[in-house]
């Protein structure tokens, strides 16, 4: 196995071309060595690109924020333009397994890395987050709701590489927020997670909705009859119930080593409600 570390973004892709799609590309590694010391992975060439020039920062302007690919985790915790205007992606960031692992493990890996129960996509998802994938040819942006094809699959192309995730300013009266469960607050993969990412005017009615639900499916999906339900609609605490209740009709989770389907499907209703209790609040101020 060849092992590569290129230093820009024009060697990688260069690395990535010349391998013929039979390379991984690894930065933090967390998963993929895992995935090679005991589940058999076995490529013929690992392309570390954790050193390369100018894809790790956290930066807001007018037009919202933007996350170098090679940002890890840990960056993202107790972030103060992120912990002000972004809750969701803190939440999440904050419970990301292990404070080692959370040094290592990058941003742009973790959505790579496509897991159903991933925590990073939910956030993401519900603030409205696009990727921005680089390619010799050139660059194109990606909706975050459109990234995911299933488990460890992504629209990617071969040759293409993630350079930078963009979030949209959330303006006034916005709110977001992330609820997971697990059988330990960190360490473990959650068994279900919410996040909500909502606007209200000035009557708290809602403008805008977007809610995002991990581990319920065979990848992060958008919560749509959530959403459609809450649109126009004071965010009083019967109505936050009642999205709870419409929110078993968003996925059809599956049994696995974790949980069961239908301890997913009862706390579905439970992890929205919390998420938008929370999103409302931090939208009200």
């Amino acid at each position: 196995m060849d092992y590569l570390r290129p230093q820009t973004v024009a060697e990688a892709l260069a690395a990535i071309a010349q391998a013929g799609g039979t390379a991984t590309v690894i930065a933090g590694g967390t998963d993929i060595i895992g995935d090679i010391k005991f589940r058999g992975l076995k490529p013929t060439a690992l392309i570390n690109i954790n050193r390369l020039e100018g894809l790790r920062y956290i930066t807001e302007d007018a037009s919202g924020l933007r996350i170098g690919a090679l940002t890890n985790i840990q960056e993202l915790v107790g972030n103060p333009i992120i912990a002000k205007s972004y809750t969701a992606l803190g939440d999440a960031a904050e419970r990301f397994a292990s404070l080692q692992v959370r040094n290592l493990a990058t941003v742009a890996g973790s959505l790579g890395r496509a897991s159903p129960g991933g925590d990073m996509a939910p956030p993401l998802m519900a603030l409205g987050a696009s990727v921005i994938a680089v390619s010799p040819s050139g660059e194109r942006e990606i909706d975050l709701a459109d990234f995911f094809l299933g488990p460890r699959r992504t629209v990617l192309q071969p040759g293409e590489l993630m350079r930078e995730i963009r979030i949209p300013a959330p303006g006034p009266r916005s709110g977001s927020a992330y609820a997971r469960l697990s059988y330990r607050d960190v360490l473990d993969l959650c068994i279900v997670g919410v996040a909500s990412g909502i606007k209200l005017d000035a009557g708290n009615r809602v403008t805008s909705a977007r809610l995002a639900l991990g581990s319920v499916a065979p990848r992060p999906v958008r919560a749509a009859n959530v959403e459609a339900f809450l649109l126009g609609k004071e965010l009083t605490d019967e109505v936050i119930r009642e999205a709870g209740n419409v929110s078993s009709q968003d996925a059809n989770p599956i049994t696995d080593q974790r949980a069961s389907a239908e301890y997913r499907k009862q706390m579905m209703p439970v992890l929205t409600r919390r998420s938008l209790a929370r999103a409302r609040d931090a939208a009200q101020g």
